[in-house]
């Protein structure tokens, strides 16, 4: 009975493991992003769209570095029509290891921040 049940027992903790990678790697996008925006509204209101999209771009590849994460993107944005205020949005797909068994092979991710 213990031989059955171990299958589904040991599936079920493959994806904690890979769900826990994937909140600790949210986690870590939400740090980054919250640190890049923080650095970006210093200077937002002078910088054009794209200087403040590279600014971003690099800010965040500073901050962010976790294995196994792809399709990192970053988007930045600038708004002063009610207050001034900086909105980045962050997404990444993190390659499972333990889900891949069941055919679902990456977790994708996103975390968005807004700085005034």
């Amino acid at each position: 009975m213990l031989g059955i049940a171990i299958i589904p027992l040991m599936g079920a903790v493959g994806a904690a493991i890979d769900y826990s990678q994937a909140s600790a790697t949210r986690a870590a996008l939400q740090n980054a992003l919250d640190a890049t925006a923080l650095m970006l509204s210093k200077t937002a209101a002078t910088s054009s769209a794209a200087d403040l999209q590279a600014q971003a771009t690099n800010y965040f590849n500073a901050q962010f570095s976790r294995p196994g994460v792809s399709n990192i993107s970053v988007t930045a944005d600038y708004s002063s029509a009610v207050g001034s205020k900086v909105v980045l949005t962050g997404a990444a797909r993190l390659a499972t290891s333990f889900l891949a068994v069941l055919n679902i092979d990456h977790i994708d991710i996103s975390a968005s921040t807004t700085s005034t």
